[in-house]
């Protein structure tokens, strides 16, 4: 008998074994397919333009060298002030929308909330209608004086009425028995909020802040409409002044003699790869400590309710 169950139960096994040769192989080609190209971006940004121009691009860099992140850091207060202004902008900034919207959600979440209703309908309004760029433009720079002024990145799309609805679904499926044990023992929404709603809630809390943090370090527009100061660019703007500033360059020495000689001297290709490496790796670098939040969170917002 049993040999017969082991016979029975072996082309079941290869089956199951067969699916996941399957899976695996599947997963290890998609990982070589986003992993190679950044092989490639690194390598060619530590290239000099001398090698790309004679052997084209390589997985393996000729010679190691640091030509296009000289260029870049060329004036290196500048890069650093354009780092710290990121930074702020987007772990700062993201980490007070966050909290701003969870307390939304949080209070369009409780029963008792007297507004419900009139915040409900003025959050839908807004992502059916926006006031557009140039009413935008206008109330930041004449009415509240923010051009030129730090204080434009704190109140540049800080709130988003989606998101409110995602934390307020998240906020309602939290055992209400929790919050009125609180409320018994004294303690103010406020309270509740902090010490026992967003403990709770990190899956949610961490998915949604990753992408706001992604949005605001990949932002450029807002130093490119609101800000002539260089010491107030962000990154993303101000690599993008040092390729123009290459461009530039280098349609400068085509009049000049010698221009063919001068150019593989000059990075070009190899500074557009140094520029994504600079605005890519610290997103990378961050990228692990949310990850464990990621599909917890996902799943959590596709239900909107």
């Amino acid at each position: 008998m049993s040999d017969k169950k082991i016979r029975k139960k072996s082309p079941l096994r290869k089956k199951i074994l067969n699916y996941k040769v399957f899976i695996y192989a599947f997963f290890i080609l998609m990982s070589v397919i986003f992993i190679v190209p950044m092989l490639l971006l690194f390598s060619v940004a530590f290239s000099s333009e001398a090698d790309v121009l004679e052997y084209g691009f390589r997985f393996i860099p000729k010679k190691l060298v640091l030509t296009a992140f000289e260029f870049v850091f060329a004036s290196p207060m500048t890069m650093i002030n354009a780092y710290k202004v990121t930074l702020l902008y987007a772990f700062g900034v993201t980490l007070i929308s966050v909290f701003v919207m969870a307390m939304c959600g949080y209070a369009l979440a409780r029963e008792g909330f007297a507004y419900k209703k009139f915040v409900n309908t003025y959050l839908i309004v807004t992502m059916f209608f926006s006031g557009g760029l140039v009413p935008g433009y206008i109330v930041r720079t004449q009415y509240l004086g923010l051009q030129d002024n730090m204080w434009v990145y704190f109140f540049n799309w800080t709130i988003g009425a989606y998101t409110i609805f995602i934390f307020r679904t998240f906020f309602k499926q939290l055992p209400s028995s929790l919050i009125e044990s609180a409320s018994l023992d004294g303690a103010s929404e406020f309270q509740i909020l902090v010490k026992i709603v967003i403990p709770l809630s990190k899956p949610i809390l961490a998915t949604y802040y990753l992408f706001g943090l992604l949005g605001r370090w990949n932002d450029y527009e807002t130093s490119l409409y609101y800000i002539t100061n260089k010491d107030l660019y962000t990154l993303q703007y101000m690599l993008q002044k040092v390729l123009q500033e290459s461009d530039m360059i280098k349609q400068t020495m085509q009049n000049i003699p010698g221009y063919l000689d001068m150019i593989k001297t000059l990075p070009n290709e190899t500074l557009k790869f140094a520029i994504c490496v600079l605005a890519a790796l610290p997103m990378m670098i961050a990228f692990p400590f949310f990850q464990k939040y990621y599909s917890k969170g996902m799943m959590i917002g596709s239900v909107k309710g």
